[in-house]
Protein backbone atom coordinates (compact mmCIF):
# COMPACT_ATOMS: atom_id res chain seq x y z
CA UNK A 1 0.00 0.00 0.00
CA UNK A 2 2.99 2.34 -0.11
CA UNK A 3 3.47 5.27 -2.49
CA UNK A 4 6.78 4.97 -4.34
CA UNK A 5 8.78 6.95 -6.86
CA UNK A 6 11.50 5.42 -9.03
CA UNK A 7 13.57 8.43 -10.10
CA UNK A 8 16.02 7.74 -12.95
CA UNK A 9 13.74 4.78 -13.75
CA UNK A 10 15.71 3.34 -16.69
CA UNK A 11 14.25 -0.14 -17.16
CA UNK A 12 11.82 0.46 -14.31
CA UNK A 13 12.92 -2.70 -12.50
CA UNK A 14 12.76 -1.16 -9.02
CA UNK A 15 9.37 0.46 -9.61
CA UNK A 16 7.75 -2.52 -11.32
CA UNK A 17 8.99 -4.75 -8.50
CA UNK A 18 7.39 -2.42 -5.96
CA UNK A 19 4.12 -2.54 -7.89
CA UNK A 20 4.23 -6.33 -8.03
CA UNK A 21 4.60 -6.37 -4.25
CA UNK A 22 1.47 -4.32 -3.65
CA UNK A 23 2.48 -0.67 -3.79
CA UNK A 24 -0.60 1.53 -4.04
CA UNK A 25 1.14 3.95 -6.41
CA UNK A 26 4.45 3.88 -8.27
CA UNK A 27 5.71 6.83 -10.30
CA UNK A 28 8.46 6.03 -12.80
CA UNK A 29 10.42 9.18 -13.71
CA UNK A 30 12.60 8.95 -16.82
CA UNK A 31 13.75 11.66 -19.23
CA UNK A 32 14.87 9.46 -22.17
CA UNK A 33 12.05 9.16 -24.72
CA UNK A 34 13.04 5.66 -25.87
CA UNK A 35 13.10 4.41 -22.29
CA UNK A 36 9.73 6.05 -21.60
CA UNK A 37 8.29 4.18 -24.60
CA UNK A 38 9.76 0.93 -23.29
CA UNK A 39 8.38 1.60 -19.80
CA UNK A 40 4.94 2.29 -21.27
CA UNK A 41 5.00 -0.97 -23.23
CA UNK A 42 6.08 -2.89 -20.11
CA UNK A 43 3.35 -1.26 -18.04
CA UNK A 44 0.74 -2.29 -20.59
CA UNK A 45 2.13 -5.81 -20.96
CA UNK A 46 2.12 -6.34 -17.18
CA UNK A 47 -1.22 -4.61 -16.63
CA UNK A 48 0.50 -2.58 -13.90
CA UNK A 49 -2.39 -0.25 -13.05
CA UNK A 50 -0.59 1.24 -10.02
CA UNK A 51 2.27 2.48 -12.22
CA UNK A 52 2.35 6.00 -13.65
CA UNK A 53 5.11 7.07 -16.03
CA UNK A 54 6.41 10.65 -16.11
CA UNK A 55 8.81 11.85 -18.80
CA UNK A 56 10.91 14.37 -16.88
CA UNK A 57 14.30 15.14 -15.44
CA UNK A 58 14.37 13.31 -12.09
CA UNK A 59 15.87 16.17 -10.06
CA UNK A 60 13.42 18.71 -11.45
CA UNK A 61 10.50 16.33 -10.91
CA UNK A 62 11.52 15.68 -7.30
CA UNK A 63 11.84 19.44 -6.73
CA UNK A 64 8.19 19.91 -7.84
CA UNK A 65 6.76 16.92 -5.95
CA UNK A 66 4.87 17.71 -2.76
CA UNK A 67 6.92 17.40 0.43
CA UNK A 68 6.56 14.15 2.40
CA UNK A 69 4.39 12.63 -0.34
CA UNK A 70 6.10 9.22 -0.78
CA UNK A 71 6.89 6.26 1.46
CA UNK A 72 9.83 5.07 -0.65
CA UNK A 73 12.10 6.84 -3.13
CA UNK A 74 14.33 4.70 -5.36
CA UNK A 75 17.49 6.40 -6.66
CA UNK A 76 19.66 4.69 -9.25
CA UNK A 77 21.10 7.51 -11.36
CA UNK A 78 23.37 6.82 -14.33
CA UNK A 79 26.54 5.17 -13.03
CA UNK A 80 29.48 7.54 -12.45
CA UNK A 81 27.25 10.61 -12.78
CA UNK A 82 27.34 13.35 -10.12
CA UNK A 83 23.57 13.07 -9.59
CA UNK A 84 23.32 10.91 -6.48
CA UNK A 85 24.23 13.60 -3.92
CA UNK A 86 21.66 16.16 -5.14
CA UNK A 87 19.10 13.38 -5.62
CA UNK A 88 19.52 12.35 -1.97
CA UNK A 89 18.77 15.90 -0.86
CA UNK A 90 15.69 16.04 -3.11
CA UNK A 91 14.53 12.60 -1.94
CA UNK A 92 14.87 13.61 1.71
CA UNK A 93 12.29 16.33 1.07
CA UNK A 94 9.69 14.13 -0.65
CA UNK A 95 9.92 11.04 1.55
CA UNK A 96 7.43 11.05 4.38
CA UNK A 97 7.89 10.37 8.07
CA UNK A 98 9.37 6.90 8.66
CA UNK A 99 9.90 6.58 4.90
CA UNK A 100 12.89 5.13 3.10
CA UNK A 101 15.27 6.07 0.30
CA UNK A 102 17.01 3.27 -1.57
CA UNK A 103 20.13 4.45 -3.39
CA UNK A 104 22.66 2.78 -5.70
CA UNK A 105 25.90 4.12 -7.12
CA UNK A 106 29.66 3.79 -7.42
CA UNK A 107 30.22 5.42 -4.00
CA UNK A 108 28.69 4.51 -0.63
CA UNK A 109 25.40 6.43 -0.46
CA UNK A 110 25.33 6.25 3.33
CA UNK A 111 28.29 8.64 3.47
CA UNK A 112 26.62 11.02 0.99
CA UNK A 113 23.40 10.93 3.00
CA UNK A 114 25.10 12.83 5.80
CA UNK A 115 24.62 15.94 3.68
CA UNK A 116 20.99 15.06 2.94
CA UNK A 117 19.11 16.59 5.84
CA UNK A 118 16.83 14.15 7.52
CA UNK A 119 18.23 10.84 6.22
CA UNK A 120 20.17 8.31 8.23
CA UNK A 121 21.74 4.99 7.17
CA UNK A 122 19.54 1.96 7.87
CA UNK A 123 21.33 -0.78 5.86
CA UNK A 124 24.03 -0.77 3.23
CA UNK A 125 26.27 -3.05 1.27
CA UNK A 126 28.12 -3.64 -1.95
CA UNK A 127 27.64 -5.93 -4.95
CA UNK A 128 30.67 -5.77 -7.22
CA UNK A 129 31.25 -2.13 -8.15
CA UNK A 130 27.79 -1.05 -6.97
CA UNK A 131 27.23 0.31 -3.49
CA UNK A 132 23.66 0.27 -2.22
CA UNK A 133 22.02 1.76 0.83
CA UNK A 134 18.64 1.87 2.44
CA UNK A 135 18.31 5.20 4.22
CA UNK A 136 15.57 6.02 6.65
CA UNK A 137 13.85 9.34 7.22
CA UNK A 138 15.01 10.43 10.66
CA UNK A 139 12.38 11.20 13.24
CA UNK A 140 12.11 14.93 13.99
CA UNK A 141 14.05 15.92 17.09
Amino acid sequence: GWRCVDAFAGSGALGFEAASRGAAEVVLVERDAALVASLTATRQRLGAEAVRIERADALQWLARAPAASFDVVFLDPPFDSPLLAPALVAAARVVGPDGFVYAEGPEPAAAQAVGAAGLEPWRDGRAGAVHFALLRKAAPA
